[in-house]
């Protein structure tokens, strides 16, 4: 088991790193090298032809990368936690940093609110970086919108899920959620190409961020002090997946903005319709709750004696 003293102070230094330089260099991103046996793995599966073996073939590609990841960070934890303080400290660190995004989730964010306001046709593109959805027809009000959603939704996904299975598990959690997260990510899809490879990888990205997702009504209602939890359970149920719903609900209730996905669902229908400022408000109530996500993290493994492993 890790000591908590060490892992404490790479988690901290990891947000350091995280703030001062943003993401790694492609070349030396972890997360990039597991998209790269995730794409090979992947691609062997598309060859099979008959859909039950398919999926069956999905249940294989997660069960391998998740083993790969889980028993890396296992060996690594183990090793790290035996040698000298300093280069473990900076190795832990490097590599929960590489799990989890504050700066590029903030960033990214900013950057489409810069081109929303320039452009039209600029916003259309840097917004079709962060949604999957069709952008060449939203106008506006949607663009607004659909950023708001990705940055409350991101908030979960590429911070705080991470974060709660380093305090749960250690190395091994943050980077097995990691693995799975990517997966999802990246075959996870409901269309005829990923539909049955991906369904594992999906419905287990699901499963794990099933909690974060609701701890972070929790999360922002403290960081905006302005959510009606009524409204957010309501609200949360519009949207398709079980977890989403969740923070974009919490962040409509507290901004009392309008969230439209076009042919989806209306989230805060009640409310006003967004305006480019919204984004901005959103980014502090996000920027909020990413710091008291971390100061409850870093209490939860100095006061519980967590990780498990």
């Amino acid at each position: 088991m890790i000591k908590i003293e060490l892992l404490l102070k790479a988690l901290i230094l990891a947000f350091l790193l995280d703030i001062a330089f943003g993401e790694p260099v492609r070349i030396l991103h972890p997360v990039v090298w597991m998209g790269k046996i995730i794409e090979k793995l992947a691609d062997a599966g598309r060859k099979i032809r008959r859909k039950e073996r398919k999926k069956i073939y999905g249940f294989f590609i997660l069960f391998l990368c998740l083993s790969l990841a889980g028993g890396l960070g296992y060996i690594l934890q183990s090793y790290l936690g035996s040698s000298s303080k300093v280069f473990s400290i900076l190795i832990l660190a490097y590599l929960i940093k590489s799990c989890f995004s504050f700066n590029s989730l903030i960033r990214s964010s900013h950057s489409a609110y810069r081109s929303i306001k320039r452009d039209l046709d600029e916003g259309r593109e840097k917004v079709g970086k962060l949604v999957s959805r069709d952008v060449k027809r939203l106008n506006e009000r949607e663009l607004i919108s659909a950023v708001i959603e990705s940055t409350s939704e991101n908030f979960v996904d590429g911070f705080l899920s991470p974060l709660f299975y380093l305090a749960l598990f250690g190395l091994p959690g943050i980077l097995g959620f990691k693995i799975v997260s990517t997966l999802d990510s990246m075959i996870g899809y409901r269309n005829e190409r990923w539909n049955e490879i991906g369904f594992a990888s999906a419905k287990m990205d699901d499963v794990l961020n099933f909690i974060p997702s609701r701890l972070s009504i929790l999360i922002i209602s403290i960081s905006s002090l302005k959510i009606d939890l009524r409204t957010v359970f309501i609200e949360s149920r519009k949207v398709e997946s079980p977890n989403s719903g969740y923070p974009m609900a919490s962040v409509s209730s507290a901004l009392k903005v309008k969230l439209t996905k076009p042919a989806h669902y209306v989230i805060g229908e009640r409310f006003r319709d967004v305006e480019a400022e919204d984004i901005i408000k959103t980014e502090n109530i996000i920027i909020r709750s990413c710091i008291l996500s971390s100061i409850l993290i870093i209490l939860s493994i100095y006061f519980t004696g967590l990780p498990l492993i």
